[in-house]
């Protein structure tokens, strides 16, 4: 059974839906693209397979999901799907990045000091920044442990 290939999507390359494949000379088809969709969300190639619309099962679809899995066609449209995803996440996390720096800076209407605090929290937590804070912490605690200790004042007084 021959499979016609899907239409191009704006926010896809089109060289990846309607390039030739070295293999057979054909377009990535509509199943295809779905498999790779279902894989890219996080299905086994075994569902993905089966969702896609290929009718075989057991053993055989096992076989032919891994097969499709490595059709470089579907493994480029893979490839591109997890690139636009990452790039999403990164641009949400800026965007967030961005809101709560408005926070801070008093851009939004109604912050209270208490909000821009907590922004502040917020974006060291989303930058790592709360680790080496806690570190620092640590270290000047441990220093003045070390000073009362050096001044021989004894901790029970403490």
């Amino acid at each position: 059974m021959k499979q016609t290939p899907s239409k191009p999507y704006p926010d896809i390359a089109s060289s990846i839906l309607e390039a030739p494949s070295q293999s057979n000379g054909q377009a990535l088809t509509e199943r295809q693209r779905r498999f790779a969709e279902g894989v890219s969300v996080g299905m086994s190639k075994l569902q993905s397979y089966v969702c896609a619309g290929y009718r075989a099962t057991g053993a055989t679809a096992k076989v032919e999901a891994s097969r499709l899995s490595r059709n470089p066609l579907v493994k480029s449209y893979l490839a591109h799907l997890r690139e636009s995803r990452i790039e999403g996440a990164l641009l949400n996390r800026q965007r967030k990045r961005e809101r709560l720096a408005e926070i801070v800076e008093g851009k939004v209407a109604n912050a209270t000091v208490s909000d821009m605090l907590r922004a502040i929290q917020i974006d060291n937590s989303m930058t790592g920044e709360n680790e080496s804070l806690k570190a620092t912490v640590n270290l000047s605690f441990a220093a003045l442990l070390a000073e009362i200790d050096s001044a021989g004042i004894p901790c029970d007084d403490l």
